[in-house]
């Protein structure tokens, strides 16, 4: 393990790194030195040299913050963190999708949000959904209420969900869903085009490609296209999902440029409905001679 540390540090690129700057070669000539030393990873993770170095050996414990903030800067994968874990202090990491101890207390406080339901006149509304994904959409953590949202139970990957397990649940995808995580496909093969989890992603999108050729490729004048879109809800049936996405300050979790996500559920609304119901911050009543809505 401490082979596959010192090999993966000096493999990541400074100019990857915001705040640090090309390290030049220690004699003055040739190209800068890319690679993270020691003291790079202490100033990085906000602990003294001696002390990384010692962990890097395995001949010290460390905090689990300390290792998801290692696991982060690394960019390692599930498997090689629980790798890091049992070098450091013996045990497996605690599994990503239920824990909470990697955020904040103020992150932590959202995920153990329990699903409430209110009535807003007529209309149900369920929430809040809440759940932190990373780069390429995979579920790092979630609150009570999350798994209710799917008939086939939470998905790992909102990728998958979208392009595969989920279509039955998404009603008009077309012009909702996959034109949003389109475009964060797009995003992610120009700054990750060589990340092994691009490769499953590649092939979902190939699946796909009958209903991805369909999508439209601009967003609608509004700006605010996927911010609701039409749900197909387990219990409650057809409605519209209403979310907000918040990208993480660095050092909130361990992978970088992960967001929350907080979602509730409206059942019987359309999406023209629900805007405009949301626009006026006003009640909404079910149309009595239909399964969309209206607002007032």
């Amino acid at each position: 393990m401490q082979s596959f540390l010192v090999t993966r540090r000096t493999s990541i690129q400074r100019s990857s790194i915001v705040g640090l700057e090309p390290r030049p070669n220690r004699r003055g000539r040739g190209r800068p030195v890319s690679g993270l030393s020691q003291k790079d990873m202490a100033r990085l993770l906000r602990i003294d040299v001696e002390t990384y170095a010692r962990i890097e050996r395995g001949v010290t414990k460390a905090d689990p913050v300390v290792l998801n903030q290692i696991a982060r800067v690394l960019r390692m994968t599930e498997e090689e963190r629980a790798l890091l874990y049992l070098h450091v202090l013996g045990t497996h990491p605690p599994a990503p999708n239920v824990s909470t101890q990697n955020f904040t207390p103020q992150i932590a406080s959202f995920l153990s949000l329990a699903t409430r339901r209110t009535e807003e006149a007529s209309g149900l509304v369920e929430g809040p959904y809440v759940w932190v994904v990373d780069n390429f959409t995979r579920v790092l953590a979630h609150n009570a209420g999350y798994p209710k949202m799917f008939a086939g139970g939470a998905p790992k990957s909102l990728f998958r969900f979208v392009l595969k397990d989920g279509v039955a649940q998404l009603p008009d995808n077309e012009h909702y869903c996959l034109l949003r995580i389109m475009l964060r496909y797009e995003a992610l093969r120009i700054t990750h085009p060589n990340d092994p989890a691009m490769q499953e992603i590649e092939q979902l999108v190939e699946e796909a490609s009958p209903v991805v050729n369909t999508a439209p490729r601009e967003l609608d004048p509004d700006g605010d296209l996927g911010d609701t879109y039409p749900f197909i809800h387990p219990e409650h049936g057809r409605g519209c999902l209403n979310q907000a996405e918040i990208t993480l300050a660095r050092g909130t979790t361990y992978y970088e440029g992960s967001s929350m996500f907080i979602a509730h559920f409206y059942a019987g609304v359309d999406v023209p409905g629900l805007r405009r119901m949301l626009a006026a911050n006003t009640p909404y009543f079910p149309s009595p001679d239909s399964s969309a809505g209206r607002s007032i």
